[in-house]
């Protein structure tokens, strides 16, 4: 069963996004065993270079310090 996280700050909810999880769980047959998944990150253009982004992608490794990396696809 694929298990991602999904995350949305508050103040900007479905304009900034990330979801990740476990690699072995990707939807697409990927060799990426110990590694996190970053299955979708986005954020939309009125909300560049304001640093959301980085505060996601911050949470996503701090999620992932336990594995070998992190992957998108």
């Amino acid at each position: 069963m694929l298990r991602m996280t999904s995350m949305s700050l508050k103040d900007v909810k479905h304009k900034v996004f990330i979801e990740y999880g476990h690699a072995e769980e990707a939807w697409a047959p990927i060799d990426a065993s110990g590694y996190m998944l970053i299955n979708c990150f986005w954020v939309a253009g009125s909300y560049k270079g304001q640093g959301y982004g980085k505060k996601l992608l911050k949470e996503c490794l701090k999620d992932s310090k336990d594995k070998n990396g992190v992957v998108v696809i």
